[in-house]
């Protein structure tokens, strides 16, 4: 069972620091660690948002402690970092979000995850968002560490941001 400390300071509408971490409590050790800075309100104006983030996947484990229900309760808390164990034993990156306003009815953004172990980005986006009343419509170049890269054009009505209809996707 996790611990999480969590610490936020928000002085402003406009500016924001946040904290947390994840100690898990059967095996001593901090599993999980990160930060949020962000400036501007989102979709108000420009936004930026930085967070770096800190994964440790370092377990020594008997198999007498693998087969254990505190182990299986542990790694179903932690999926995400227990799959990737045994190929990274720590996982250091950073993302970052930025948005700004180009017109009043058209808005860019770009959005990325930096990797510390690579040394390189994981994946990055660019994109237009363009405001149509109660609709937008929104292109978006996405590229990622392997070298593949993707386009997509999508409408969504702007009181469900989530629920897109894709016009293309190469």
């Amino acid at each position: 069972m996790p611990i999480t400390p969590e610490a936020t300071y928000a002085p402003s509408p406009d500016f924001s620091v946040t904290s947390d971490a994840d100690y898990d409590i059967y095996f001593h050790r901090w599993r999980r660690a990160q930060g949020t800075l962000a400036l501007g309100v989102r979709d108000r104006g420009a936004w930026l948002r930085v967070r770096p983030s800190y994964v440790d996947n370092r377990l020594a484990l008997s198999q007498l402690e693998q087969n254990s229900m505190d182990y299986r309760l542990s790694r179903y808390l932690y999926a995400d970092s227990f799959q990737t164990a045994s190929q990274f034993p720590e996982l250091f990156y950073t993302d970052v979000e930025l948005s700004f306003p180009v017109t009043p009815l058209i808005r860019a953004y770009a959005s990325g995850q930096y990797d510390y172990q690579y040394g390189r980005p994981s994946y990055y986006t660019v994109g237009l968002v363009r405001n149509i009343h109660c609709w937008e419509v929104e292109g978006a170049y996405h590229r990622y560490m392997t070298g593949e890269y993707r386009f997509d054009a999508s409408l969504h009505l702007m009181a469900f941001p989530r629920e897109k209809l894709p016009l293309i996707s190469l």
